[in-house]
Order: structure tokens, then sequence, then C-alpha cells
């Protein structure tokens, strides 16, 4: 990646003579939003071509770009990390938004807040239409590969915090209680 530019080198693809006789190299490049273009390689190397027009649109800047870009981070680069909770488990993105921030966006739509994240209805299903939706944080936290389910006097709650406010005790009583082998009506269980 050049300095100051969204756009990833790919490969040479042609030569372009102009009338002074002076030979432009012509590229391939990738953009951070994933369109990928062909643009004169000096005109990247000197940053007078910076991304593929995305910046220019505004779209890089929106809350819903950083959630498609770090999606794509923690599917497909081993340094992110949450890699090990997303690619590692080989949870994808899918063909048609991996690329392409504009598909998605047209998929997912706009967040209905900036509170808003992207969270997969099935954690163990892949980024993909069906599967995806926008939900607060409270939401998104409670539907991860470490969320347990509390079971107390035959009621089920989503979350310890949860049962703890229905029952009028703090979070750390209902964990107390459910490891204690005496109490046969308090369990907990691994949602996924």
């Amino acid at each position: 990646m050049i300095k100051g530019s969204r756009l990833i080198f790919i490969r040479n693809v042609a030569r372009q003579i102009e009338k002074s006789g002076r030979i432009r190299r012509m590229s391939e490049f990738k953009c951070e939003c994933g369109n990928i273009k062909v643009y004169q390689y000096d005109n990247v190397r000197s940053g007078g071509t910076k991304s593929c027009g995305c910046l220019n649109l505004g779209v890089s800047r929106t809350s819903e770009y950083q959630a498609w870009k770090g999606m794509n981070r923690r599917c497909y680069n081993p340094l992110n990390k949450s890699y090990k909770n997303y690619g590692l488990r080989g949870i994808t993105v899918c063909e048609e938004w991996r690329d392409d921030v504009s598909v998605f966006m047209r998929d997912m739509g706009l967040k209905p807040t900036p509170k808003h994240q992207i969270d997969r209805i099935d954690n163990n299903g892949n980024y993909e239409p069906g599967n995806c939706r926008w939900v607060l944080a409270k939401i998104n936290n409670q539907n991860t590969s470490t969320s347990r389910r509390w079971t107390i006097h035959g009621k089920i709650y989503q979350s310890c915090t949860e049962a703890g406010k229905a029952l009028g005790v703090d979070h750390s009583t209902i964990r107390s209680w459910c490891k204690n082998p005496n109490k046969p009506d308090c369990s907990s269980d691994r949602v996924y």
C-alpha cells in the first residue's frame, strides 16, 4: 500500500505511450472498499489518486463502512486480535459482501442508530444476507460463543445480569447460586 492511499497494488496490466514518447505504467489496484480498478501507477504513487472514489462519496467515513471493514478484518486478517474467534473458527464473509461495501450496504441498510453493531443471528454462521442484522451491544454480547443461558426456578434468562435484575439480586449472587451443587433449581448452559 502506498502511504496516504487506500489503494493496494495488484499487478501491472499495460503501458501507455504518450505523444511525448513518455511511457506510463498502467496498474491494477484494489481499494480498501473492495473495488478493483486500473490507474496510472505514477498518479497513485504521487498521491494524485488516493481511492477508487469512495473517499469522495464519504462511504469510508460511515459507521456502516467501519462495520464492513471490521468483519473482513476479523475473518481474514490473522493479525487481528479477534481473528481467533472468527477466521480461525471458519467464519467467512459471503462472496457478494467480501469485496464490495456497496452490496453490503444495500443488503444491510443503514444502522438504526450509531450505537448499533453488526450481529450474526447464528453465531456459528457466516456474515451473509439472512444471518446478519443491526443490534445494540447488549443483544450482540448475548450472542457469542461464550454466552450462557441461566435457568433459575424453571425460568430461562438470557444473561446473568438479566436474571439478577428480575430476582432483585446482584449478578454475582446468581453466579454463586448456580455454582452451588446444593441448588438444583439453578443452572447455566452454553448457548452455542
